[in-house]
């Protein structure tokens, strides 16, 4: 694993448990990750580390991956069917240090909600 794929995964870890332990439905979606990614170890869901907001800039450069990881850690936080305060207040955190306006982490949240609900 990468310095730049283990920041971004401690980040997406560090947003799950933002809200207390790690629910099954956020802990079964965070090891599909892993396995996509083809990464077997280096970070720990038990122990989130802090998220190093520099190394997640250098991580996440363009404008279309830092929307991509956002909504990449909306799923995360929407995985057991909620995004808590707590969660959502961590995302606008992520966002502020990606320089994503939170009008542009409501819009990706909005879409990202209708793109899992249609019907809704």
């Amino acid at each position: 694993m990468t310095k730049a794929e283990k920041t971004i995964f401690s980040a997406l870890v560090a947003l799950a448990a933002a809200d207390g332990p790690i629910s099954p439905e956020e802990r079964a979606w965070l090891h599909e990750v892993l396995e996509e990614a083809g990464i077997k170890r280096g970070v720990s869901l038990e122990h989130p580390q802090p998220v190093d907001r520099e190394l997640l800039r250098s991580a996440v450069r363009t404008r279309e991956d830092r929307l991509d990881f956002l909504k990449f850690g909306l799923l995360v936080a929407m995985a057991d069917g909620s995004v808590s305060a707590a969660e959502h207040d961590f995302l606008k955190e992520l966002a502020q240090d990606l320089d994503v306006s939170e009008a542009e982490l409501e819009d990706l949240r909005h879409n990202t909600v209708l793109a899992i609900e249609p019907g809704d």
